[in-house]
């Protein structure tokens, strides 16, 4: 850890920031966007420094969001609402932050999920981060973590029903499965292979599914068919810098020129085919996603990473934390190094006199510099896999997207 001390300084300086600015994040109450994901990296932060005071501003935070909902806060989505706020308290009792009925606590919470997400799924909108699949999400980690039985049954029930409905909105193509990229969020994309949006997050949470005998035989034939379908676009020979299209559009050649990033690029489809290689045991002798990832490791140039921030979503701690889990999966393959050249590049970009903690997002249409709080964009991204590098534990908050 050659640079310690710099990832200290940054994370107080993310606290102080986090601390003093929380409230403009007010109105969002996911864990994504909102003020949830500012409690979750204090609480690690605290953690970390066995801090006591850091874990009471998580808590402040998650009492002022409980006052919100109290007063009627209701918008729902996984990134920006009520689903987002119900996974961290589950995600926040489950690693024994706080002392909690989740039982109690989370079930009112309930049936007004559950009628959004069909309602999503009714209208096609599967988009994990605003639709369908950020429900599935958060009553599959009900259904894992719940120790009461009737409500098992009832999770095992609104999951089983979301498989039927991801099977109805589904397209069958020559090859396999394909699911449309809702029409609200880009009108010209066909398929979108995004874990933000696309349909790498249907396979990546129907392979979570997949895990417990009950869903099995529902999700296989939508698990296999669907990366069959992702599998014939793969490069032969195109001229780009990666190994698939981030996403499809009608009548149009692919685009090999895709970044590397979470939200959209290889690196979400090779973390898939490595759950699937985990979960079903899948694992061909070319092992595909192996090859991914060492494709994305060689790109540093940053004409070729197309990486321009420092942020989770599309900037080089998202790429850190990926690599940080892919070490670990294949240890001694030097991914290590990728690891520690994405976090050296992350903290190269905290050059912004008037940013957070120095970090800034690139932003919008056209594209501007601004400082964000969030996971998904901000500092408190940024400051939760700094904390990862410091950690002698497994912490497994990048559960929210996707990853671990």
């Amino acid at each position: 850890m050659i640079f310690e001390g710099k990832l200290l300084k940054k994370l107080e300086e993310i606290s102080i920031v986090s601390e003093s600015r929380y409230q403009e994040l007010a109105d969002n109450l996911g864990v994504l966007s909102g003020l949830p994901g500012i409690a979750l990296f204090h609480f690690y932060y605290a953690k970390l420094l066995n801090d006591n005071s850091q874990a009471d501003l998580g808590i402040s935070i998650i009492s002022e969001c409980i006052e919100k909902i109290n007063d009627g806060y209701n918008y729902p989505s996984f990134c920006n609402g009520l689903a987002g706020f119900a996974w961290t308290i589950e995600h926040l009792y489950e690693n024994e932050f706080i002392d909690l009925d989740t039982d109690d606590f989370l079930t009112s919470l309930d049936d007004f999920l559950y009628a959004q997400m069909i309602s999503d799924f009714q209208s096609g909108n599967y988009d994990f981060l605003h639709g369908a699949l950020g429900y599935v999400f958060y009553f599959f980690t009900r259904f894992k973590n719940t120790k009461n039985n009737n409500l098992k049954s009832r999770y095992f029930d609104f999951l089983k029903n979301s498989i039927n409905k991801t099977r109805e909105i589904s397209s069958s193509t020559v090859s396999g499965l394909k699911w449309n990229y809702p029409k609200e969020l880009g009108n010209h994309i066909d398929c979108s292979f995004g874990l933000s949006h696309g349909m790498t997050s249907i396979i990546n949470i129907l392979l979570r599914l997949n895990e417990f005998p009950g869903f099995q035989e529902t999700t296989k034939d939508l698990i296999q068919k669907g990366v069959r379908f992702i599998l014939e676009t793969e490069n032969n020979n195109t001229p780009g810098n990666s190994l698939f299209p981030h996403s499809t559009s009608k009548n149009e050649p692919y685009d090999y020129n895709g970044r590397v990033a979470w939200c959209y690029g290889d690196l979400g489809i090779g973390l898939t085919l490595e759950k699937m290689n985990q979960i079903m045991g899948c694992n061909d002798e070319n092992n595909l996603a192996l090859r991914i990832f060492n494709h994305s490791a060689a790109r540093r140039a940053a004409s070729d990473t197309l990486v321009s921030d420092a942020g989770f979503c599309h900037g080089s701690f998202g790429n850190a934390q990926i690599f940080k889990r892919v070490s670990q999966l294949y240890p001694n393959l030097g991914f290590e190094d990728t690891y520690e050249f994405w976090m050296q590049d992350g903290i190269s970009k905290a050059v912004h006199s008037d940013g957070y903690a120095g970090f800034k997002q690139l932003m919008g249409n056209p594209p501007q510099w601004e400082p964000l709080l969030s996971i998904l964009e901000g500092v408190n991204g940024i400051g939760l896999v700094m904390v990862d590098y410091l950690s002698s534990e497994n912490n497994t908050w990048d559960e929210c997207l996707l990853i671990s």
